[in-house]
């Protein structure tokens, strides 16, 4: 009885922090209700009693005044405590997904190919395509997580392909107005041609983090020119924007080099020319890892 006792009180208590949770999702944010391990249990207890309302429309979460739920959820699979295993995020990501909201989708597909279930992933990667001109970083969260574990599997590669180029259209002209992702084909003869327009404000960095991966891509698929071309693009871009633009919000790939200030540039180049070598891309996923 003191067993059963104790555990309805611990049930109870989280039933009762995820009420304050939802009362104001700002100073839930802001970590002052309680710290970010009970929230998490919090939201554990949530995904075993609460029902999901799928919001009518996808906007940015600060925005939504529809949905108290969706700002603690996506702030807490966002930031998850370190002590939360990944198969306890996943469920939570799974209960989650009702939502239909991208960004939470998007962390989903990261879950499910950090547990090996790739082929879903990528299920839910394309079905966040049409979302793209409201969140323009999806396509790039995407790349990043399939480039990641493709290895040298062409089709996955040539998937990766179709997420950046469709994210470099949206970058360069902010419309979702492209022919045909088949019939799309980056312009090699502009390779050193700055760009006059972008979108918006973001464009410009999140323009460079493109070019980098599709650098890397194509270095992957043995396409040295386009990785040359898609290299010099990204280059010169943040030259010319100084301080203002790079891929310094984004984490590096496994085997990318890490911050410039790093290592001198004699020794970023030889590195990056390894990684780029047919004997890089002969070793196998961890002998790479180790290189």
């Amino acid at each position: 009885m003191a067993r059963t006792s104790t555990c309805k009180k611990i049930v109870d208590e989280r039933a009762q922090l995820w009420g304050a949770l939802l009362e104001d999702p700002g100073q839930a944010v802001r970590g002052e209700v309680c710290e970010r391990g009970e929230a998490w249990r919090a939201l554990q207890w949530a995904t075993r009693n609460e029902r999901v309302v799928p919001l009518p429309m996808p906007v940015a979460a600060e925005a939504s005044t529809s949905s108290a739920m969706l700002r603690v959820v996506l702030d807490l699979c966002g930031k998850p405590p370190a002590s939360a295993p990944i198969e306890e995020r996943l469920e939570v990501a799974e209960w989650a997904s009702a939502f239909g909201y991208p960004e939470l989708e998007a962390m989903r597909a990261e879950l499910l190919v950090a547990t090996g279930r790739t082929r879903e992933a990528v299920v839910i990667f394309d079905a966040l395509k049409p979302t793209a001109a409201a969140f323009p970083e999806l396509l790039l969260v995407a790349s990043r997580c399939l480039l990641g574990v493709a290895g040298s599997d062409s089709r996955l590669l040539r998937r990766v392909e179709g997420y950046l180029q469709h994210a470099e259209h949206l970058a360069m002209n902010g419309s979702e107005e492209v022919a045909c992702e088949e019939d799309w084909e980056p312009d090699s003869e502009t390779a050193d041609e700055t760009v006059e327009e972008v979108a918006d404000e973001t464009a410009p960095r999140r323009l460079a983090d493109i070019w980098t991966l599709m650098s890397k891509l194509y270095a992957r698929l043995g396409d040295s020119r386009k990785a040359d071309m898609y290299r010099s693009r990204a280059g010169a871009l943040v030259e010319d924007a100084g301080d203002e633009v790079g891929p310094e919000g984004v984490e590096p790939l496994e085997g990318e080099l890490p911050d410039r200030t790093v290592l001198k540039p004699a020794d970023r180049k030889l590195i990056r020319e390894f990684q780029e070598s047919s004997q890089f891309f002969a070793l196998s996923a961890l002998g790479q890892k180790r290189a």
